[in-house]
């Protein structure tokens, strides 16, 4: 499967296939797969305040949300970074002006929605991760 049906996908697994508003989304902004926007899309990549890193279904997420965090470095307005295979969403959220991968602040497995990361029940679950998926569209 491809990289942009898996992100298509994960908006639709996510129940934000209809939420997203085509002007406050783009796709392949420079090196990242996603950036939302609080408005239209203007041209000016820098204003995005959600960005998206997308892995494909079978691969795992440990390496990207390094990845997706060097990337939010340039981007100063990004409050949330997503890492996701088209099932599993991990949010990082920013802190003191920079994204910390150590920290897990939200996880939502689209199949199986819990309270808090399995791994770490500290880290909170699915509805955390719906309003921050959310919060940007409202």
């Amino acid at each position: 499967m491809k990289r942009e049906s898996s992100l298509s996908f994960a908006f639709a697994g996510a129940g934000l296939a209809g939420t997203v508003n085509q002007d406050r989304a783009a796709y392949k902004v420079g090196k990242v797969d996603l950036a939302l926007f609080d408005g239209p899309f203007d041209g000016d990549a820098q204003k995005a305040i959600v960005i998206f890193e997308t892995k494909g279904f079978a691969q795992g997420l440990y390496y990207a949300p390094q990845q997706a965090c060097d990337y939010a470095k340039n981007f100063p307005k990004c409050r949330v970074v997503f890492v996701s295979n088209g099932y599993c969403y991990k949010a990082f959220v920013r802190k003191d002006g920079c994204f910390s991968t150590d920290l897990l602040h939200a996880y939502l497995n689209i199949r199986e929605p819990r309270d808090a990361y399995p791994l770490n029940p500290k880290v909170r679950g699915a509805l955390e991760a719906l309003r921050l998926l959310l919060e940007p569209v409202l």
